[in-house]
This record gives C-alpha cells, structure tokens and sequence, in this order.
C-alpha cells in the first residue's frame, strides 16, 4: 500500500514571471508621494472603529457591544505587513497558527487540532463560505485573493457557531474585498523572488451604464522547499480569473454579482511521500441587500462553490505494488506468489481520480430595531453539499447532505454602560438529529472608555462528509487489500464550552488601543481516528484508522493586543497568547497498543509577534515584523522546534500619470532556518521584490 495514500490532501500551484510587466501601463514622470500631517486625526487613527462589525451576530456593532474578541486587519495594516500571501497575515493575529502543510499549502488555524487540513473555523470572503465540502478545509490559493484586492478582515476569535453554524466552531474570518463602487481604473502587480517565486495580478475596475464592475486575474508560481529528497516535486503554480459586479437599482437595494475560477497545481506530500495534485474550482454568487427605512437592513444571498480534484498519478498496477510489499526493486513478475496466484495484472486506484465536491447554499438574515435599547437579527440558510470520489468514499456513488439551519441574536441596552447579548442556532441535517448552539455576553463600559465583557458560549459541530462518509482502501475488484481510514458507527456533534471575560480599552482619541481576553475552553467528542485491527489481504494483521469520537481537550489561557496609530506616519501592533492544553486522543483500540495519548504538545503554548511601520517624507515605508511560536506535535505532521521569525519590508511610492506606482523589497525570515509543519519543509530566508502600479 502506497503510503500517501495515508494523507488525502488537497492543494495549490507554481511559474516565472518579469517585474517589468507592471511598469509597461505607467508613465515615464515621477513624484513620490508624502504622508498626511501627524497632526490631523484619520480613520488610521481609529482603524476598525469607522465600519461597526457584523461578523459576530449580523447586527452593525462596535467593539464596546459585541459579544466577542474580535481583530480587524484594515487596509492600513494589511499595506503595513511585510507579507506576501494571505495567509501570512495570520501570523500577526493572537492566537492563531499560519503554517505550510506543503511549499504551497498555507494552512491557518486556532487554538486546537491543527493539521493538514484544518476544519473547524469558518472562513468567508464577502460573505460567502470558501470551505470546500469534502475535504472542509479553505484551499487557500484557489481564492485566487492577492493582498491589494483587500479592504479588511474581520476575525471573530472564539466560537462563533451560535450565528454562523457548525463551521463556526472555533471561530470565523470573514474577508471583505475591494468594492467595485469605490475602486476604478487599472490595477497590476508583479512579484519575483527566492525559490522561484513569481505572481503577476491585474485588475480592470470600471462603469457600464449603472453597473459597477470588477474584472481581476492572477498568476502564481514557486519551486517549493529546498530540502525535500531528491526527485521529490513540492512545486506550486496557480491561476485565477474573478468577476463582480454591483448595481444599485435603487438607494436602498443593491445588487452583487459574483463569479471566479481557479486552476492550481501543487506538489503535496510529507517527509519523502508527494504526489502532485490538480485543483479546479470555481463558484458562482449573487446577493441583494436592502436598507428599510427605519434602518433595519435585510439580505439574501444565493451561491454555489465546486472543487474538482486530480492526481498525476491516480494508478498503480497490482505487480508495482507486490513488488514494493516484497521489497522488489521493480514490480513482481507474474505469475504472482500465493495468495495472489489467480490474480491477474491491473491498475488499481491509489489516489484522486475523479473527485468533486459541490455546496449550494441560500441564504438570508434580517435586522430589526424593536425599541430605542432592543435590537435583533434572524436567519436562516439551505444548504445542498456533495461529494464524489472513489479514492475516498470507496465507489464512485455522490455522497449527498441537505440542512438546514435558523439563528436568531438580541441586543439589549438597559443603559449607555451595559450591553446584553443572546444569541442562539439550530441545524438539522438530513438523516441526523438536529443539534445547536448558543452565546450569552454581557459587556459594562466604564466612564474611561474602558470595556469589560463576560460571555458564556455552547457550541456543537456535525462530522464532514467525508469524516461521516470516509472509506479509504485499496480495492482489487470488490476485494480490499488494504485499509487506511474509514468512518465508524454512530458518530455524534463535536461539542464545545466556553468561557471568557475581555478587558479592553483605549487612550489619545483611539491611537492606543488595548484588549485582553482569558478564557477557558473545554472540547468534547471531537472526531479523530483511532487504530483498530483490520484484516487486509495484503496486511492480514494490519490496524487500521477509524473515525471516532475519540479526543476530549481542556484549554486555558489568554490573548493580548496592542495596538498603536499615529497618524499615517506609525503604525504598531503587539500580540502575544498562552496556551495551556490538556486532554487525551483514545489513539488505539486495544492491548498490546491499548494508550490515551496525551494532547498538551498539540498546540504552541507560547506565541508572541510584533509588527511595526512607518511611513515617511518622500513615499518611504519602512516595516518589521517578527512572530515567535513555541514547539509543538502537529497532528499528522511533526513536531517542529521553537522559531522566531523576522520579516522587513522597504518600499517607496511615487505619482506616477494619474496613478500611483510603488516598488517593495521584502526580506521573509532573515534568521535561521526553521521546520513548517514537517522537518523537510524548512523555511530559508527568501527575498522577494514587487511591483505594483495602481490608476487613482
């Protein structure tokens, strides 16, 4: 049996490109650009607290009212981060791992259970839930996002399945990208680097009659780590194509068109096991919002997501695989040794091969203003997800699911200085019981700006698909020679209860801003595989992974930031988390292997990072951020030593023709070289330059 058969991983993809090609658009007469006065008071003095925040509970709210530690990555601090993908970002939110489960497989997590393919937090981008429904991870290039198509990302840090649902289930990030209303003209940016790195993006932002629209497309490439074993392809290449387009019929209803497609090819693997992988996808999108008169806001939102999933090598003959059992150089000769003597010689499916996964979801939420201190918000969605993959489910029948889910939130302000929040969801998938999940906060701000929060949290997650569906083997005929994973009986909701009390506070009209949050987190029936015996025809005593209920986990700690503004000039921000984990997985079934193996290694304990810019006379802007994680056992990777690592940035601006053009030097991981998720993925210091010319 192949070993990576043991994986089942999804990906992403790599090619060269010129930085010139972002020059060839502007004119030759240059001006750099100045910052505003330090003296006059910006919204980069109050960052997030300009747009109210929807993400925890659907209702237009501040930081002082949520129920909710939430971070807000502006555009500021996303033009301010030394980082070059999407998911470095992360790096720079408390509590949050961003690693690379392969060269171009960047993978982001919280808190708990971080693997190959984190499943737990929803994640969004205008809205829309990007989570792929078989696997139920983002493919995180298939996005097709470069860092400049991003007004903001709101980060809700903690459960948040009492509004969103089970996807929820340890938080949620929803990405909110540059409208088409306020953005026009041409956009391109090129990137070159270490390890073959290269991107080129462009984007065209314009009018037809009433209709505001946005035409974006996306090229991405690199050659992956330098220390995996010879012979063994971690490369990375992707391509996008994305259209939105917003019309206003009216002053209070809007329209959003929106439709994209990717194709990606990655080298995916671990340790000396890759294979490379084709990822096809693709999603469709149309929503319409209304403001009422009295203020209250309603939206509807239809959309479809469809991942097509390929291997280079879905087939191995039956004599390929007897020859590596018998430890043959080659395949085995016929005839075939006993018991495989009237077995004749064929392909046998060993990886994807016709796998497809689709999720359609109607949606709708609607805000009302009960009295002048009562607000609330109610929804509901339906949702339609499959799945086909012979590799996976074990036949090439479409695994289907129909749910359905109703939430509802109230908002109540007795007085200015006390917010109460309730909120609660109920699912009902077909075939299953239905299940549910619920958040009370209660939030006191002080006379001194200072704000405390209180909230009590139950959150419960349904088994994937694929978790409920698995049934990983290789089969010759109906006969199955091996097993890696399949789903057992009776699997039940993962469960989570939390606690929390936030402290937060700010200082010089909002330029400091502080929040602090402890809280306590316990996580039960949380679905992980446990070795069991099996009887193969190739592996007669072999043991074999069956989905189970079968980890319980106990998390304590807190999570601090700090964040300083000061007028365009400065921009800092200060984090660091404590993790204190205990638990157990049931990693095995029985004697002589019977063991609970403890989990306090499964996530950093420690993990701290900085960032901090400015911007100078003369278009400069100069960055630094460093973040520091503790070791750790990832869950199907390794474990990795402790790292620190320093990223800078140095760019300049300058009027370029009615535009702006803008060229940064970026120096990724400037001390020594640390592991990413496995021990062959070491992370070098890379130096990338881009260039980007944007029309005003």
């Amino acid at each position: 049996m192949v070993n990576r058969l043991s994986a089942a991983r999804a990906g992403l993809a790599p090619h060269t490109l010129l930085v010139a090609a972002a020059l060839a658009a502007a004119p030759l007469s240059a001006q750099p650009l100045s910052p505003e006065p330090v003296e006059l008071i910006t919204e980069l003095d109050i960052g997030a607290e300009i747009a109210p925040l929807r993400g925890v509970s659907f209702l237009d709210q501040q930081r002082a009212q949520a129920p909710a530690a939430i971070t807000v990555l502006d555009r500021a601090f996303i033009e301010a981060a030394p980082a070059t993908s999407l998911t470095d970002l992360f790096r720079l939110v408390p509590g949050f791992q961003s690693y690379l489960a392969a060269a171009g497989e960047g993978r982001v997590n919280y808190h708990v259970m971080a693997d190959s393919y984190p499943r737990r937090m929803e994640v969004k981008v205008d809205g829309r839930s990007v989570y792929e429904s078989i696997f139920t991870t983002v493919i995180w290039s298939s996005l097709g996002l470069q860092l400049q198509d991003i007004e903001r990302i709101e980060i809700v840090r903690g459960t948040n399945a009492a509004s969103e649902g089970s996807n929820a289930f340890i938080g949620s990030i929803n990405i909110v990208t540059r409208s088409p209303l306020n953005s026009s003209g041409v956009s391109v940016t090129a990137r070159t680097g270490s390890d073959g790195i290269g991107a080129l993006a462009g984007s065209q932002s314009g009018e037809i009659g009433a209709v505001s629209y946005r035409l974006a497309a996306s090229y991405q490439r690199e050659d992956g780590f330098a220390d995996i074993a010879e012979g063994m392809d971690d490369t990375m290449e992707a391509k996008s194509v994305d259209l939105r387009a917003v019309w206003m019929p009216s002053a209070w209803d809007t329209l959003d068109f929106h439709i994209g497609f990717s194709d990606d090819r990655v080298g995916s693997g671990g340790d000396d096991e890759y294979a490379t992988y084709d990822y096809r996808g693709s999603y469709q999108k149309v929503s319409w919002q209304r403001v009422l008169g009295s203020g209250d806001e309603f939206e509807l939102q239809l959309y479809h997501n469809q991942l097509k999933t390929g291997s280079d090598q879905p087939r191995r003959n039956f004599s390929e695989l007897l020859g590596a059992l018998y430890g043959l150089d080659g395949p085995m000769p016929l005839p075939f040794p006993a018991p495989f003597e009237l077995f004749s010689d064929r392909s046998l499916l060993v990886d994807f091969e016709s796998t497809q996964s689709d999720r359609w979801e109607l949606n709708g939420n609607r805000s009302l203003r009960l009295s002048h201190s009562l607000r609330s918000a109610v929804g509901g969605a339906l949702r339609y997800d499959s799945g086909r993959s012979p590799l996976l489910f074990g036949d090439g029948k479409t695994i289907e699911r129909s749910s359905g889910r109703l939430f509802g939130h109230i908002e109540w302000q007795p007085r200015s200085d006390w917010t109460f929040n309730v909120g609660a969801t109920v699912e009902k998938p077909s075939g299953e019981n239905a299940f549910g999940s619920g958040r009370f906060g209660v939030n006191y701000s002080q006379a001194n700006g200072a704000v405390w929060r209180a909230t009590a949290s139950h959150g419960e997650r349904l088994g994937s698909i694929l978790e409920s569906n698995q049934a990983l083997m290789l089969r010759y005929d109906a006969l199955v020679l091996d097993a890696v994973v399949v789903t057992g009986d009776d699997l039940t909701p993962e469960k989570i209860d939390a606690y929390e009390v936030g402290y937060s506070r700010s200082w010089w009209q909002q330029r400091l801003q502080l929040d602090l949050r402890g809280f306590h987190e316990e996580y039960r029936d949380m679905i992980g595989t446990r070795r069991e015996p099996f009887a193969g025809e190739l592996h007669p005593d072999q043991w074999v992974g069956v989905r189970r209920n079968n980890t319980n986990l106990l998390l304590k700690g807190y999570e601090l930031e700090l964040g300083l503004r000061i007028g365009r000039r400065w921009l800092a921000n200060l984090t660091a988390t404590q993790l204190d984990l205990s638990g157990y997985t049931h990693k095995y079934l029985s004697q002589p292997h019977s063991y609970f193996q403890p989990q306090n290694d499964r996530s950093p304990s420690d993990s701290r990072s900085l960032l901090i810019s400015y911007q100078g006379d003369g278009g400069w802007q100069l960055s630094l951020a460093t973040a520091y994680q503790s070791r750790l056992k990832w869950t199907d990777g390794n474990a990795v030593e402790s790292h620190l690592r320093t990223d800078l940035k140095a760019a300049r601006s300058w009027a370029v023709g009615g535009g702006q053009l803008k060229l940064s030097v970026t120096a990724q991981n400037i001390g020594e070289d640390y592991a990413e998720f496995y021990l062959t993925n070491q992370f070098q210091t890379r130096y990338i330059v881009s260039v980007e010319y944007r029309q005003q």
